[in-house]
């Protein structure tokens, strides 16, 4: 597998991205529509518009995938940024630059790709529209990539007539403090900026993820716009910021069935009584049902922790928790959330330590899928017996990740060593 470069220009790319406050925002159905159109007229199960972020393709719009993004290391759109045509890949099983990508050997399982790179409104390479098969193809009729290219450049003006909104939101209304713009521009957030009455000011684009709030909504009180937010108590928490001076948090659903935190933050300005209120929203889902994965692990009589791409562990369950202060570490310092599981391999000293690190670092980086290790370990003076083993996954938009499941199977070799002698009388 070959890693995509990174292009000449990197810096400006990835400024020219952040400057659109389009990553990790809703799906839109004006980019779903031409990603479908995609689907259809190359006939292939899978569509993506990919936007190719510092780490990772992140998907604004797709068909027929459930992972919204994968690592940019492994990406087929990485590649396709470093040039200015369609790329092409009949069957990524005989193309040196894929044959052993993770994205081909593992799911989505890739064996067609047809990407066209699509540039953001100052002329920067940011992403493609792109079509994918699980099977080999012919290459494409050029009716079919001069479609490709068609919808692409449909998709290109899109970002355009976003990028002059953004400017004409950030253009209205007096200016504010230094430090207030930068909170409210930092890419990708959802904000809104209310003054002492409640009335709106400015707001990103990416509010409008949780309001139905327009450019002439400005001058307006916030409770004459839209909300799609189930929190009735909200005018009453933003009446008492304004009034008080206290920051109040909470975590809301929004009408879609997403864990939304809303933070409300007072701000006063020079010569008023009543503060000014900052709404920050964040969409905390991922972490909610983290929460729950993490739950149904506890369930489970095998050890188990979660990697992360870094070799960190991220999530642990009760038996693994359980059995690590069982080897001294009661407080959970060494082996819990946060610990790096690569280090703490190498640091033992065992051979089969050594080679867990090995293998596991081989997962993260997308070159094997999985390792097993019969090991022994000496717990309360008693030598025991456990089985480990290291498995490749996606989790939760992440990319890459790896299982580490123990169990152990000290009985289970007693009586194998028991048979095999009885077996040799």
């Amino acid at each position: 597998m070959q890693k995509p470069a990174y292009p000449d220009d990197e810096a400006a790319r990835q400024a020219s991205l952040d400057a659109l406050q389009i990553l990790d925002t809703l799906p839109e159905e004006r980019f779903d529509r031409l990603a479908r159109l995609a689907s259809v007229i190359l006939d292939t199960p899978v569509a993506v518009m990919s936007l190719v972020d510092r780490e990772r393709q992140w998907f604004k719009a797709m068909v027929g995938l459930t992972a919204r993004e994968y690592p940019r290391d492994s990406s087929f759109c990485g590649h396709t940024i470093l040039q200015e045509t369609t790329m092409v890949v009949p069957d990524a099983l005989e193309d040196e630059r894929f044959r052993n990508n993770p994205l081909v050997v593992t799911d989505p399982n890739i064996r067609f790709y047809a990407g066209q790179p699509i540039k953001s409104p100052d002329g920067r390479t940011i992403g493609t529209l792109s079509v994918i098969d699980q099977v080999p193809r012919n290459y494409p009729a050029e009716r079919q990539l001069a479609a490709l290219r068609d919808l692409a450049s449909i998709l290109e003006e899109e970002l355009c007539r976003s990028a002059d909104a953004t400017r004409a939101e950030d253009a209205t209304g007096a200016p504010w403090p230094a430090d207030i713009e930068a909170m409210i521009r930092a890419g990708g957030s959802a904000r809104l900026l209310l003054d002492q009455d409640l009335v709106l000011r400015r707001f990103t684009p990416c509010a409008r993820d949780y309001f139905a709030v327009q450019r002439e909504d400005m001058d307006k009180p916030l409770s004459a716009v839209e909300c799609y937010l189930d929190y009735p108590s909200m005018m009453q928490d933003l009446a008492n910021v304004a009034a008080y001076g206290d920051t109040s948090q909470r975590l809301v659903d929004s009408v879609s069935g997403r864990k939304i935190a809303v933070e409300l933050s007072p701000f006063r300005e020079a010569g008023h009584a009543r503060y000014s209120v900052i709404v920050s929203l964040l969409d905390v889902t991922t972490r909610e049902q983290a929460c729950d994965l993490e739950h149904v692990l506890d369930g489970l009589p095998e050890r188990v922790a979660a990697i992360d791409r870094s070799g960190k562990i991220f999530l642990t369950n009760r038996a693994w928790d359980t059995f690590s202060k069982q080897i001294g570490d009661p407080l959970l310092l060494k082996t819990s959330i946060g610990t790096d599981f690569i280090e703490m391999c190498r640091k033992n000293g065992r051979k089969d330590a050594a080679a867990t690190a090995r293998a596991l670092r081989d997962i993260l980086d997308g070159k094997r899928l999985s390792f097993t290790n019969l090991y022994d370990y000496e717990l309360d003076g008693e030598e025991r017996s456990y089985i480990m083993t290291i498995t490749a996954t996606g989790y939760r938009n992440q990319g890459i990740i790896a299982i580490v499941s123990n169990i152990e199977v000290t009985d289970w070799r007693r009586r194998g060593d028991l048979y095999s002698a009885v077996g040799a009388d």
